[in-house]
Formats: C-alpha cells, structure tokens, sequence
C-alpha cells in the first residue's frame, strides 16, 4: 500500500530558525575562533593589527539581508598590507587562513 506524503516548506518557520539565537551564538563561537588564529598568527610591528582584530554581529545580512550573519574583521589601516603584502613583504593572508580554522575549528 503507498503513501503519498507531501512536503511543505515553511519559509517563515525556516527564517526563524536560521536567524535564531542559537544560530548566531554558533556563528560568534566559530568567528572567535577564527579571530583567535589571527591574532596569534598576527605580526607585532606595532599591535595595531592584533587589536584591531574583533568579531561583529551585525543580525542579518547577506544579499537579501535574510540571513544571520557574524563578520571576522581586520580594522587597522595596516590590514590590507598584512593580508596582501606591500613594499617587499608578502601577504599574510591571516583572514582567508581564518577560514579554515571557522569551517575545521
């Protein structure tokens, strides 16, 4: 004898869920993580670039700013010649390394 069973998505359901608290808690733990290997892996020039190393809620975002979004950043004005090289050095490329660390721990 067969069923027929039918699916329907919730949307407004599945959008609560995703943007719950349980969701960013999870996305702030992981982008620590990530801003953890970055200051550890962070040259000591001046400090300006570990401190400036922070992790930001910022609620929703993405292109429909319909998603739970939490951002590793490098605010010092030094960020983009560590991340890409300058004057010789090469780049660090500590943020895009952060990644792996977010996705792998």
């Amino acid at each position: 004898m067969a069923t027929d069973i039918e699916f329907r998505a919730d949307v407004e359901g599945i959008n609560q869920l995703a943007n719950g608290p349980e969701v960013h808690a999870l996305l702030r733990a992981r982008a620590q993580l990530g801003a953890q290997f970055v200051r550890g892996a962070a040259p000591v020039d001046t400090g300006a670039y570990r401190a400036g190393v922070d992790v930001v809620d910022v609620g929703r975002g993405g292109p429909r700013r319909d998603r739970a979004e939490v951002q590793l950043r490098a605010n010092s004005g030094d960020a983009v010649f560590v991340e890409f090289g300058s004057h010789g050095r090469p780049g660090r490329h500590l943020l895009a390394r952060a990644v792996d660390v977010i996705e792998h721990g």
